[in-house]
């Protein structure tokens, strides 16, 4: 993940995972602000249900705090397995934060976002397998996207071919408020296109 240079006091993460002896998540805030931070944290799953909070926690000057979602208890929320969603923080202070996921050979991890636009570009995704040779998947892309509002988005995803100006794949989607969607270029999205 890369750093954060403008933090804010609100935090948006849009996958985080929670699914028994398959994978789990760990959130982690930093109070980028002087004085402790008060932060509430909330989780939502993709229909934009609010699944588990408001959490509240205080984070002193310069710190932070790891909420690893495999182990349920205090400001850890007992999530449904499988629970695959998206997180938003609120603070009086501005803070910083990461997402770790973790499965049993790999992890993955990014930062969150204190904000967001109406257009973003993804200059990478992929889809390649190579069963034809005897060495199945090479690589996909998962691309989330994440409606920080407080009303449903409607979003447009448009994937071209590298040196290509046609879209070779044109997606209609609404994403309801503070809820992310998938879009994954190896199982598709269900309702929405196939693999």
């Amino acid at each position: 993940y890369a750093g954060v240079s403008a933090p804010g006091t609100s935090l948006y993460f849009p996958y985080v995972s929670r699914v028994v002896n398959v994978r789990f998540s760990t959130v982690t805030i930093q109070n980028a602000g002087t004085g402790n931070a008060a932060i509430q944290v909330n989780y939502y799953d993709s229909n934009g249900n609010l699944i588990a909070g408001p959490y509240a926690d205080t984070i002193g000057e310069g710190r932070s705090k790891t909420y690893d979602l495999s182990t349920p208890g205090g400001n850890v929320p007992n999530l449904p397995s499988p629970f695959n969603g998206a997180v938003v923080v609120t603070a009086d202070k501005s803070l910083a934060g990461t997402v770790t996921t973790h499965w049993k050979y790999y992890s993955s991890a990014y930062e969150g976002f204190s904000g967001g636009s109406n257009v973003q570009y993804l200059p990478s995704a992929y889809r390649k397998n190579r069963f034809d040779i005897g060495m199945g998947w090479i690589r996909h892309s998962n691309i989330l996207v994440q409606n920080l509002s407080g009303s449903a988005a409607d979003v447009d995803i448009d994937f071209y071919k590298t040196g290509e100006t046609v879209s070779k794949l044109h997606l209609d989607d609404t994403i309801p408020a503070n809820s992310s969607h998938e879009d994954n270029t190896r199982f598709g999205t269900p309702g929405l296109f196939a693999p």
